[in-house]
């Protein structure tokens, strides 16, 4: 890893890795950044932040389950109430009441509803955590494992296909029923430990499994763009491809394809486009290591 010798001494004595404190403010100096120059892996804490968002998530819904139980306890004695033939207080003020009860109700349970879906989405982290591992030393050495030091990105359906029926391709395909994100970083930097070749694979068609030939030429004319600006670009110009995910009802950001090629451009990769022996197909495109 690479680390930026702070001038500061209570910075250079922090046990915090360089990446945390990229946007940590100096109390001495009062800078920001000066140590940011970390290049080294980050599956790990991805890992654990997504195991820590899990167990918040979790708390939440648990709080949510118990103040549904109250607002329903509560609802309750209320129509006890106005069902009681001593009772002290008007009918309307009793149905008043017993309305924003209901209502309370109807939100907390579609709040609770919402949050058990998000922890549904989140799977089974622990599955996730021994996968990350596996897929990890797996691509670390795929050399090994299938004969060529590359790997397959893009669109998972499109890649698949590409990898049917051949053993020792699928072997450089990322295939796991079990997934996160950080799973899919641990692939990712296993690869760069083993400095592997990622090559691109694209349908051709101008649909969602392919990147513009326009966009391509921006890679092209600077194959080794910065990360940040390669983000940039998939959100102002990826619309509708490969490299940006927009549906409806789902945040828009970057497709898992183009924070793939992302994390590769911060590790020292940059493109590569190579000529087919076919003229007729498309040409090779790449991310390799820097020498």
């Amino acid at each position: 890893m690479s680390w930026y010798i702070h001038p500061c001494k209570n910075i250079q004595s922090s046990s915090k890795q360089s990446y945390e404190m990229n946007d940590v403010v100096c109390t001495n100096c009062l800078k920001a950044g000066l140590w940011a120059a970390y290049d080294g892996e980050v599956n790990n804490k991805v890992l654990q932040d997504e195991r820590d968002e899990l167990n918040a998530l979790i708390t939440y819904a648990n709080n949510l389950a118990t103040r549904l139980e109250q607002l329903n306890r509560q609802r309750e004695i209320l129509e006890l109430a106005r069902n009681s033939p001593s009772q002290d207080y008007s009918e309307e003020t009793l149905l008043e009441s017993l309305g924003q009860l209901q209502a309370a109700v109807a939100r907390t349970a579609t709040k609770l509803q919402d949050a058990k879906k998000e922890i549904d989405d989140f799977g089974n982290l622990e599955k996730v955590r021994v996968g990350a591992e596996k897929v990890y030393q797996d691509t670390k050495n795929i050399q090994q494992k299938s004969g060529k030091n590359k790997l397959y990105i893009g669109s998972q359906t499109f890649v698949a296909l590409h990898a049917q029926g051949n053993n020792r391709k699928k072997l450089r395909t990322l295939n796991v029923n079990d997934w996160s994100w950080g799973l899919n970083l641990a692939w990712v930097e296993g690869g760069v430990a083993s400095r592997a070749e990622f090559k691109l694979k694209l349908s051709g068609r101008g649909d969602y499994d392919d990147i513009p030939q326009r966009i391509l030429e921006k890679f092209r004319m600077e194959p080794d763009m910065d990360y940040k600006k390669f983000l940039s670009l998939c959100e102002k110009e990826g619309e509708n491809t490969l490299l940006y995910y927009s549906k409806q009802g789902s945040e828009d950001r970057p497709s898992w394809t183009a924070m793939e090629i992302a994390a590769l451009l911060k590790r020292g990769y940059s493109f590569r486009f190579t000529p087919r022996k076919s003229n007729n197909r498309l040409e090779k495109i790449s991310l390799v290591a820097n020498a």
